[in-house]
C-alpha cells in the first residue's frame, strides 16, 4: 500500500481503494451503494436531457414565428410533464415543492423570448436559458442547498413578473387584476417552497409566504399604473421580495439585527436608484 501511495497516480489510487473498499462491504450495502450511484447518474442524465429538451424548444420558436404561443404553451406543458416524473423518480428526497422552482423557471425563461428582438444574440440566450434552467433542475430545487435555491428564486421571481407586466403593457393587455393574482401567487410559493426549511412548522412558512405575496401584489398593483418598461416594474418587485425575503430567512436562522436590515435595504434601494434613473418618464 505505500509503495502504492509512492508510485501511482492520485486518480488510479484513488479507484483502487474504493474498489477494496466495495469488496469488504457486505452483499447488502454493496447493492445499496451501487444501487444509489446508478440511480444518481440516471437522474442527472434526465437533468441534462431536459435542458436540452428546452434548448432546442427554444430554438423552434425562433424558427416558427407565427405559432410562437402555441410552441411556448407545449414546451412548457412537456417541460412539466418531464419535471413531475423526475420528482416521482427522487422520490424519498424530492418533495411536491420543489418542483415549484423548476416549473416557474421553465415558464419565465420561456415567457420572456416573447420580447427579445429577433437578432443572432437570441441564441445566446438560449443557451444561458438552458443552463439556468439545468442548474435550477440540479441545484435549486433541493433543500441540500439552501443557497442555490434562494438566489434562483429571485431571478425566477424577475422573470416570471417581468412576463406577466410584459403582457400587460404590450402584447395583449391582460386585466391588472390578473398581473396582481399572478405576482401574489408567484411570491407566495417562491418563498413557501425557500422557506419551508427554515421555518418551524408548515404554519409558519405559509403564513409568511401569503404575507409577502400580499405584498408584492399590492406593489405591482401600483406600479401597473406608472408610465415606466415592463423590465423596470418587474425589477422593483424583485427588489422587494430581496429584501423581505432574506431578511425572513435571516429571522429564520439566528437573531435578526438592525445591521442586517440596513445592509440589505441599501442594496435594494441603490438598485431601485439605478432603474428610476434609468427610466424615460416622458
Amino acid at each position: 500500500m505505500d509503495v502504492a501511495r509512492l508510485y501511482l497516480p492520485a486518480i488510479i489510487l484513488h479507484e483502487w481503494e474504493g474498489r477494496n473498499s466495495l469488496k469488504s462491504m457486505p452483499d447488502g450495502h454493496r447493492r445499496r451503494f451501487h444501487h444509489s450511484g446508478l440511480v444518481g447518474r440516471y437522474v442527472s442524465s434526465h437533468y441534462l436531457l431536459l435542458a436540452l429538451l428546452f434548448f432546442a424548444g427554444l430554438e423552434m420558436i425562433s424558427v416558427f414565428h407565427q405559432w410562437v404561443l402555441t410552441w411556448l404553451v407545449g414546451l412548457i406543458l412537456i417541460l412539466s410533464y418531464g419535471i413531475v416524473l423526475i420528482r416521482v423518480e427522487e422520490r424519498q428526497s424530492f418533495s411536491w415543492r420543489q418542483t415549484l422552482l423548476p416549473l416557474f423557471a421553465a415558464t419565465g425563461l420561456a415567457g420572456l423570448v416573447l420580447f427579445l428582438p429577433r437578432t443572432p444574440l437570441m441564441h445566446l440566450y438560449y443557451v444561458l436559458a438552458a443552463l439556468i434552467f439545468y442548474l435550477t433542475l440540479k441545484h435549486g430545487a433541493k433543500q441540500a442547498y439552501p443557497t442555490w435555491n434562494w438566489t434562483l428564486s429571485v431571478i425566477v421571481l424577475f422573470l416570471n413578473t417581468a412576463v406577466i407586466t410584459g403582457l400587460h403593457d404590450q402584447l395583449y393587455s391582460v386585466p391588472v387584476a390578473v398581473v396582481s393574482a399572478v405576482v401574489f401567487s408567484l411570491g407566495a410559493l417562491l418563498s413557501f417552497q425557500g422557506w419551508r426549511k427554515l421555518a418551524p412548522g408548515w404554519a409558519t412558512a405559509t403564513l409568511l409566504s401569503l404575507v409577502l405575496g400580499l405584498v408584492l401584489s399590492e406593489l405591482s398593483w401600483v406600479l401597473n399604473f406608472l408610465p415606466v418598461h415592463f423590465y423596470i416594474k418587474a425589477g422593483v418587485v424583485t427588489c422587494a421580495f430581496y429584501v423581505l425575503f432574506n431578511i425572513t430567512c435571516l429571522s429564520q436562522e439566528k437573531r435578526l439585527h438592525v445591521r442586517d436590515i440596513v445592509e440589505y435595504g441599501v442594496v435594494s434601494m441603490v438598485a431601485v436608484l439605478i432603474l428610476i434613473a434609468s427610466t424615460d418618464w416622458t
